[in-house]
């Protein structure tokens, strides 16, 4: 059809076909309403035109895999909208939002979300995720090697490390050098590998808890050896470990166009006071590293069989990134856990 004029109001008013050119050299505020789409739009210089605000409505009866939307608070030229696509089963969407039209004026609503059904994250597990306690090392005398005294008893053990913390040392070992009057002694000691570890801290002197030596890299084999030649002068190893391990990357839950994961946990505790501590883990693909987010403390009271029985979700924003759920921590008297994950993506 033709563009014609309309009476003027504020500016003029012109009516036609969304595939009709738009006039140009009209008066500024004039307006264009679109018979077959129902927008209306003004312009602000007399030559471009943009949408005018509209009342966002939806067809009551829609026809056959056919949506009609007038979309609200669009300041911007519809070339820059995201492309609607109508589904089939007559649901239009417009990038994350939709409009299910499948029973018209019964399922009528905006859907803001998409949500997966839950899958499998971890299943029954019992230990932390945490580097294992080294054992204590083994230990030689090489009596003309080093710088220790003969005939002395020197208290030694280690503890292990990556690049998130340091274990909890080993139990104390003990040697005694050769009585051959001779103050020449080396310590070598032979350390087990531990999984994951990078480095290994070294505490040795003649002290009962003994002190910090040194640090050796993990040999890459199963055992790696250090020679300690002189006794340990710095702090005594720590009490506490706070080495968390890092999962393969294909162990996540990628959330890749979801917003977050949901983690719908079962857990079981055992022991007295028992206390369990989960923690989402991100995963930053530019540098190649899992961080860390907020931990989430569990605990209860006992029911039958003297076991703490519990289920909770950990929400997780993971904006995109890889999200993984360890068990950080486990504290009480003699205290043991049983944990399964499921996880939903939204």
């Amino acid at each position: 059809m033709a563009v014609r004029i309309l009476p003027p109001s504020v500016g003029d008013s012109y009516e036609g076909l969304s595939t009709d050119s738009k006039p140009t050299g009209v008066v500024i505020n004039s307006t264009f309403r679109e018979q077959n789409t129902q927008s209306t739009w003004i312009t602000y210089d007399g030559t471009n035109w943009v949408l005018k605000e509209q009342t966002g409505e939806v067809q009551a009866t829609p026809t056959s895999n056919t949506v009609l939307a007038r979309l609200k608070d669009i300041k911007t030229s519809v070339a820059e909208l995201k492309t609607l696509i109508v589904l089939a089963a007559g649901t239009a969407v417009v990038g994350n939002v939709g409009i299910d039209q499948t029973t018209p004026e019964t399922t009528n609503r905006v859907v803001t979300h998409k949500r997966q059904a839950p899958a499998l994250h971890r299943d029954n597990i019992s230990a932390q995720d945490i580097l294992a306690t080294p054992a204590a090392p083994g230990a030689g005398d090489r009596p003309t090697e080093g710088s220790l005294l003969a005939n002395t008893n020197y208290k030694y053990r280690v503890s292990a490390v990556n690049d998130n913390g340091v274990t909890v040392a080993s139990t104390v070992g003990n040697i005694t050098t050769s009585a051959d009057g001779l103050n020449t002694h080396r310590i070598r000691l032979t350390i087990t590998k531990v999984t994951g570890a990078l480095k290994y801290n070294i505490f040795c002197s003649v002290d009962a808890s003994p002190k910090y030596q040194g640090q050796v890299a993990d040999g890459g084999g199963a055992t790696t050896d250090y020679d300690v030649d002189t006794t340990g002068a710095g702090a005594v190893s720590v009490t506490e470990g706070f080495a968390w391990n890092e999962p393969a990357v294909g162990g996540g839950i990628d959330c890749a166009g979801f917003e977050g994961v949901d983690f719908d946990c079962k857990i079981t505790l055992g022991g007295t006071s028992p206390v369990i501590e989960l923690t989402p883990i991100y995963y930053d693909s530019v540098d190649a590293q899992w961080y860390a987010g907020e931990s989430l403390f569990f605990t209860g009271s006992a029911g039958g069989g003297g076991v703490i029985r519990g289920k909770l979700r950990v929400r997780c924003y993971a904006k995109g990134a890889i999200a993984f759920l360890q068990v950080r921590s486990l504290t009480g008297t003699t205290p043991s856990f049983s944990l399964t994950v499921y996880g939903s993506r939204f």
